[in-house]
């Protein structure tokens, strides 16, 4: 939908990225001018940490055409599509990255903003694994006109939901399940779903209820045994082909994710405490320490646990 420049603001010096829509492009359909200056004010009203902000929306006038652009925040880091390129994230990482987009899309779909596009290539990630989303170059805004006619697919094949690929009217829980497409991918380095072509793709994607179990995407713990239990049973449910199976909406999923996240650091903590408790037994001298380090410990796991489930911490 456009070419983004680096550029520097003249008054205060801030380095911006400009997005600025192609004149060949908006004399070729009027409709890509209207998608443009949707994308600008789809994002421009989204204010938070993961999604790129908008700064200036405009027009510039020349003599013989105009140019529309708007200028957002200039993040530097990486797409997430080259990170996990036929490689696995390393899980705390991926993990990370899973809450932050779905924190995301909790504070969009609120403001009544569907991505619609929700892929590696429009996540980008910094050497800190801080995670921004962008591109609303198709997103639905409520009130907006659909410029997308009835039953035409418009998305990315690999990661669009059962609906989407059908033509069908999407609802917050459509970039749910491309979200956990993505990390699926994050976090076994395989796609979730294969086909020959995109047609084929498509096509399988829009009767995947229908599908044999055998189609559907593998276990991701049989791929990768680093991932815990549970976190595999939250990335399966974003990806369920009925939406009345996934996550009902974005808080639900972050609230999950979190719980997840807080379970994981508190199982590391004790095991990097286990062993040498274990060496500390072989010792008699240190008996009692050992004693009295294993009740602590085990309190300790035992009282974090508890905490993350009743929603303390």
């Amino acid at each position: 939908m456009g070419t983004v420049f680096k550029a520097e603001q003249d008054v205060i010096r801030r380095i911006v990225a400009i997005k600025v829509l192609p004149i060949e492009l908006a004399k070729e359909d009027p409709r890509k001018v209207l998608r443009f200056e949707y994308e600008a004010k789809s994002a421009a009203r989204l204010f938070h940490p993961n999604i790129i902000t908008i700064f200036e929306v405009g027009k510039l006038s020349l003599p013989r055409d105009d140019i529309d652009y708007f200028a957002m925040q200039y993040f530097k880091g990486e797409s997430m599509a080259n990170l996990i390129e036929g490689r696995k994230l390393p899980l705390m990482a991926a993990l990370s990255i899973f809450e932050q987009i779905a924190s995301a899309l909790h504070h969009a779909h609120y403001k009544d903003v569907i991505h619609r596009d929700i892929k590696p290539s429009n996540v980008l990630v910094n050497g800190e694994w801080n995670a921004k989303l962008l591109d609303f170059g198709i997103a639905k805004i409520r009130e907006s006109p659909d410029l997308t006619k009835v039953g035409y697919v418009i998305g990315s094949a690999p990661y669009m939901s059962p609906e989407q690929a059908r033509g069908e009217k999407v609802s917050g829980r459509s970039d749910i399940f491309s979200l956990g497409v993505v990390v699926y991918e994050a976090f076994t380095g395989q796609r979730a779903f294969y086909a020959e072509n995109k047609r084929d793709m498509i096509l399988s994607r829009q009767v995947m209820h229908k599908l044999p179990k055998k189609e559907l995407p593998t276990k991701m713990r049989q791929i990768n045994p680093e991932i815990p239990p549970y976190l595999e049973e939250i990335v399966h449910k974003c990806m369920q082909g009925d939406p009345r199976h996934r996550y009902q909406d974005a808080a639900e999923l972050v609230k999950d994710i979190t719980i997840c996240k807080h379970l994981l650091l508190a199982e590391r903590k004790f095991y990097s405490i286990v062993p040498k408790l274990y060496y500390q037994k072989k010792n008699p001298n240190t008996k009692r320490n050992f004693l009295y380090s294993g009740i602590t410990a085990g309190i300790v796991l035992l009282v974090g646990i508890t905490l993350v489930l009743l929603g303390i911490i």
